[in-house]
């Protein structure tokens, strides 16, 4: 959890060398989970990679790291300034990691949660190459496709009771623009409004659409608006490329950053 004061806190050194502390630690102890404990003798940044390394190497099943909230260790932490230096450093590091381990045929996977994509989408950081780019494919950071988004809402919905029909799966994947969060965020909004007497139960399009508008109204408005906020807030030349585009200029917007626009459905 890169929110805690002790992780987010971490040079980029510090952090590699406490991951390498961490699985050495599970290895020894047979363990399969554990939180990232922090190693009180950090080593330099190449001894580090090579622990890491080492210890991935070592264990017997499927290495996996999961980074939550990992905003706070971005060049736009809320919190910390370092990470402005020490974001490249760490990815560069832990790629050449999983490079080797994925020669060598051993399997080790990254998990990456947060608010915004951004230092994991630019070119360059500070003039040089973005190490983290080689971690995620472009359609990884795109709306889900149309049937993928119905697909997860109908398997989410019959998990609670709720059977939705595929054109109300499909009038809630367009009205939240196949954003996963969105859209489920739109499904707990309606699972609040179902009683539980009445499940299961068949919910189609014509008695989805109220709820959906309502939720819009209510709820979806200001979770966008939050949103909104953030990615303007960490990508600052989104917001004029956007008052740009809305005034009617939109040839002096790069390509690139009206296909991201669109992506995130700010400008259609």
């Amino acid at each position: 959890d890169c929110s805690k004061d002790d992780i987010f806190e971490l040079t980029a050194e510090g952090l590699l060398s406490s991951i390498s502390f961490t699985l050495q630690k599970m290895n020894s102890q047979d363990s399969s989970y554990c939180a990232l404990e922090i190693d009180p003798e950090a080593r330099d940044l190449s001894s580090a990679r090579r622990s890491v390394q080492k210890a991935v190497l070592d264990g017997d099943g499927v290495v996996l790291i999961i980074f939550d909230e990992v905003d706070y260790i971005t060049p736009g932490s809320p919190t910390v300034r370092h990470w402005g230096l020490d974001f490249n450093r760490f990815w560069r590091n832990l790629r050449s990691v999983y490079q080797e381990c994925d020669r060598l045929g051993k399997p080790f996977s990254l998990l990456i949660g947060g608010v915004s994509t951004y230092w994991f989408t630019v070119d360059q950081i500070n003039g040089i190459e973005n190490a983290a780019l080689a971690f995620v494919p472009e359609e990884f950071l795109s709306p889900m496709p149309s049937g993928a988004t119905v697909a997860m809402l109908r398997r989410l919905g019959k998990v609670s009771g709720i059977n939705f029909t595929d054109d109300a799966a499909e009038l809630i994947s367009l009205e939240t623009g196949n954003m996963p969060f969105w859209a489920r965020k739109c499904c707990s909004f309606i699972h609040r409004q179902v009683p539980i007497s009445s499940r299961p139960l068949t919910i189609n399009k014509d008695e989805i659409s109220p709820r959906v508008e309502v939720f819009i109204e209510n709820e979806g408005a200001p979770i966008a608006e939050v949103a909104l906020n953030h990615l303007f807030r960490v990508h600052p030349e989104m917001r004029a490329a956007s008052v740009k585009i809305y005034a009617g200029d939109a040839s002096d917007v790069g390509e690139r950053t009206k296909r991201t626009l669109r992506k995130y459905g700010v400008t259609n």
